[in-house]
């Protein structure tokens, strides 16, 4: 008997194998405790469908929630003059400070800040500096008649 081509063994061999994998596919998929358990993944796989459903109506509604909240604090910010550069922690931020811990999926917070603006702590210092030129000044009420002028 002739000996066989090295490529009609390779078609041989891939035909084998065909036949093979076909055969023990039909034998897992007729298997009573995989066909159990390919029940119970496929009832799993359908509730992790719905639940992720739910997940994404529950994360737009998150976001339009916090979405309206930082409108409603801008307007806010707006409206009544708060000098609101964005920065909450800014050194002259005044009014509300809201986080809508856009990264880490907590709840949004707000904070009520006031600085004293820009203007005023300019003025503070260069009365402070005039005033503290000499050496007759009681540092304390000087201390209480500033906080008056700049409180007001």
């Amino acid at each position: 008997m002739a000996q066989m081509r090295v490529r009609d063994q390779d078609l041989l061999i891939g035909q084998v194998k065909d036949k093979v994998n076909a055969k023990g596919l039909e034998d897992l998929q007729n298997n009573k405790k995989v066909q159990r358990i390919m029940n119970e993944l496929e009832a799993k796989i359908a509730k992790v469908k719905s639940l992720i459903i739910s997940r994404n109506d529950l994360d737009e509604e998150i976001r339009k929630l916090k979405e309206y909240m930082q409108e409603a604090v801008d307007k806010f910010q707006k409206e009544h003059g708060y000098d609101d550069d964005g920065y909450g922690y800014a050194p002259y931020f005044q009014g509300i400070y809201f986080d809508t811990n856009r990264y880490n999926g907590q709840a949004p917070e707000y904070k009520l800040k006031w600085n004293m603006s820009r203007e005023d702590v300019q003025a503070l210092e260069t009365k402070v500096r005039l005033q503290t030129m000499g050496t007759d000044f009681d540092v304390y009420k000087l201390i209480e008649e500033l906080t008056a002028e700049f409180s007001s």
